[in-house]
Order: structure tokens, then C-alpha cells, then sequence
């Protein structure tokens, strides 16, 4: 199957492209295509210019078919995003700090996806190596989700970004509560502990907007269309499309992380 120039050819279509060349020729009759003479042919090559004719035919059908088979089999090896289970990003965006492998989450608190992931990113992230560095994005691809965006780095700028993550999550999610205008933020930060004059004082914040442009930026320059995305070392992306589940992309992330050890000479 093609994927846009990606993709995999069977053993056995490369066979098939095989016999196809050795049985068929078409002949300089437009519209007629008569089978060579060999097994399972079903009636005699009928002579249309004699032997040579039928000869040089063969070869001149064969030799594309052979050629076209041959293009596939070496060409088209490389097995498309959803059969990897992630994507290479056309332009590598390395983190600042190269000795590090940057794991990097882009999420959104509405997300039922987002939610469901987070158990197992919790799991996987106790158990991280010590060379790997793993940072949250809230992506922005609209207003509501810009609210949302405010929220985190609000809480990141109070420095209890941990603590509200999950609560945040279970209040929309289990407990269907409203959380899109600045009223139902503060209500959720004043029952955090959080006081009203100092969310009031970092709502709109320089600190907090020059986060908001950042995310802004990262969310188009990886192209995220949807989440939750994974994107390990600014080189690869993996989604619950392209792994299959919320597992898959644990168990993708970690291929990476091996994957760009051996690349920066950090393997054993």
C-alpha cells in the first residue's frame, strides 16, 4: 500500500509484478493484450510479425514491468507514519539543551484524550531515565483553548503547576465543570489556595502572555492539529492516531528515546 510515496510492497505483489512481466506483452495492436506461451496459458501466442517481433515485445514489456517492480521493492521500504506509529518532522527543531533527550507533551485540559493519557504519562514519567527532560505545551488552536493555556502557566508561574494539573482535569472531565472564562478559573484557583489579588496580579501578566506567545509558536512551528501530541527531541511525533493507543505511545516514545540515544553516541 502507498502512503504519499511511503509505504510497503509485499512479498507477494512483488511475485505477482513478476509473473505479470514474464506472461503478458502488449502488443503494437493498440487495445490487444495476448499472453506469452508457458504455464497456464490458456491459448497459443498467435505470430503477429514472427519470432523476433514477438521477442523484442517481450522485452520491451517486461523490462518496465520488471523495472516498476524492482522500484517498489528497493524504493518504498520505509514503513508509512501510522505502521511506525510516529512521524519524522520534515524540519528537526533540536532542544536548546543537546546533551538532553526533550520529551514534550502538548495537551489541552478539555481533551477527553488528554485525560485518559495522563495516567499512564504519570506512570511512565516515575520511571523516566535520567538523561530524558519532559515538559508540558498547552497547545492554542482557539480561544477556549487559550483560557486553558492561561490557566497552566499561571499555576506555572506560582510554581504549583503539579498540583493543580490533575484536579484541573477531574473538574471538567468528572465533575462537568465550567472552565472557560476568566470568572471559573478563579474559582477553581481560590478552592487550590490560591489567593484572588495574586491571580488577579498574574491573569494577564507580561510573565504569563510571554508564555502564551511561546506556546503559541511551538503549536505552529510542530503543526499540531490536534492532541495530545508527544514530540521526542524536536525530531519525531507520535499521537493516538499514528501509536493506537495510550500505551502505544508510551511504548513509541520510549523507541525514540533509544532511537535518538544511539543518534547522539549516549547508547551503550
Amino acid at each position: 500500500t502507498l502512503h504519499g510515496g511511503v509505504g510497503i510492497v509485499s512479498p507477494r505483489l512483488r511475485n505477482g509484478l513478476r509473473r505479470l512481466a514474464k506472461r503478458w506483452i502488449f502488443c503494437a495492436t493498440p487495445g490487444i493484450l495476448s499472453p506469452l506461451p508457458g504455464k497456464g496459458s490458456s491459448f497459443p501466442l498467435t505470430p503477429l510479425a514472427g519470432p523476433d517481433f514477438q521477442k523484442d515485445m517481450y522485452l520491451r514489456a517486461k523490462l518496465p514491468l520488471l523495472s516498476l517492480a524492482l522500484f517498489l521493492a528497493i524504493n518504498v521500504q520505509a514503513a508509512p507514519p501510522e505502521r511506525q506509529g510516529y512521524q519524522a518532522l520534515a524540519t528537526p527543531r533540536p532542544p536548546a539543551d543537546e546533551t538532553k533527550i526533550e520529551v514534550v507533551e502538548f495537551f489541552w485540559y478539555g481533551c477527553p484524550h488528554c485525560y485518559s493519557l495522563e495516567p499512564h504519562l504519570e506512570k511512565w514519567r516515575s520511571r523516566k531515565p535520567a538523561d530524558v527532560v519532559f515538559k508540558r505545551v498547552p497547545a492554542i488552536l482557539s480561544k477556549r483553548w487559550l483560557h486553558h493555556a492561561i490557566a497552566y502557566y499561571l499555576a506555572v508561574e506560582l510554581g504549583i503547576e503539579e498540583k493543580i494539573h490533575s484536579p484541573l482535569f477531574r473538574r471538567i472531565h468528572e465533575k462537568k465543570k465550567q472552565t472557560n472564562s476568566k470568572s471559573s478559573l478563579q474559582a477553581f484557583f481560590a478552592a487550590q489556595g490560591v489567593a484572588e489579588e495574586d491571580f488577579e496580579r498574574l491573569y494577564e501578566s507580561q510573565a504569563v502572555q510571554s508564555r502564551i506567545k511561546e506556546s503559541l509558536l511551538l503549536t505552529s512551528r510542530f503543526q499540531i492539529e490536534g492532541v495530545p501530541v508527544l514530540v521526542v527531541n524536536g525530531r519525531y511525533l507520535t499521537s493516538g492516531r499514528l501509536a493506537g493507543s495510550d500505551d502505544g505511545m508510551i511504548r513509541v516514545v520510549n523507541r525514540l528515546i533509544e532511537k535518538e540515544r544511539r543518534r547522539m553516541g549516549n547508547g551503550n
